[in-house]
């Protein structure tokens, strides 16, 4: 093979490479953070909902709910503390599993698609489901880690938490465009 044949083949793999490469702007900290908080404030109505229905504890035993909501939460701190057990078990589950759902069907959760955020994988698509899988367990992960995984984000220079390194992902504003 003449070294002709050699650098046009090595030009087209370079020019195939080029190709696929994808201009993406990663998603700021601040954006991220404030579509997290819409997403924990539904959840956290999805779970007052349960709890008020009595799905998550029996509305029968518990104090009558008082005005001061500051003391009526301490006295079921102080009495009924199994109660929040199941309570951050349900706000686990529940956010895992919507987590799971929104970024698998629509690339992003309803407070990242509201704020103009999707989750890729590294060919630029949707992250497919395995990934997301990843990435759930991978959240869950660092909240475990006293919220080490979601700050990582915050001093990362490439502005990822420990879930986007674990699963391969990416959560960028818009949509990826060929470089």
């Amino acid at each position: 093979m003449s070294a002709e044949d050699t650098a046009s083949r090595k030009g087209a793999r370079t020019a195939r490479k080029a190709r696929h490469r994808l201009a993406v702007t990663v998603a700021p900290f601040w954006r991220r953070l404030l579509a997290d908080l819409l997403d924990l404030a539904l959840i956290a109505g999805i779970i007052w909902g349960l709890w008020t229905a009595g799905v998550i504890a029996p509305a029968a035993g518990l104090p009558e709910q008082q005005f001061d909501w500051i003391d009526y939460t301490a006295e079921l701190l102080a009495e009924h503390l199994h109660l929040f057990n199941r309570a951050a078990f349900a706000t686990l589950a529940i956010g895992a599993l919507y987590g799971l759902l929104t970024r698998a069907l629509f690339a992003g959760t309803l407070g990242e698609r509201l704020l103009g955020l999707r989750l890729i994988g590294p060919d630029g698509e949707g992250a497919g489901p395995l990934r997301v899988l990843v990435h759930v367990l991978g959240t869950l992960i660092g909240l475990g880690a006293l919220t080490l995984g979601y700050a990582w984000a915050a001093v990362d220079l490439k502005r990822q938490g420990l879930a986007s390194y674990l699963s391969g992902t990416l959560l960028v504003v818009g949509r990826p465009t060929p470089e």
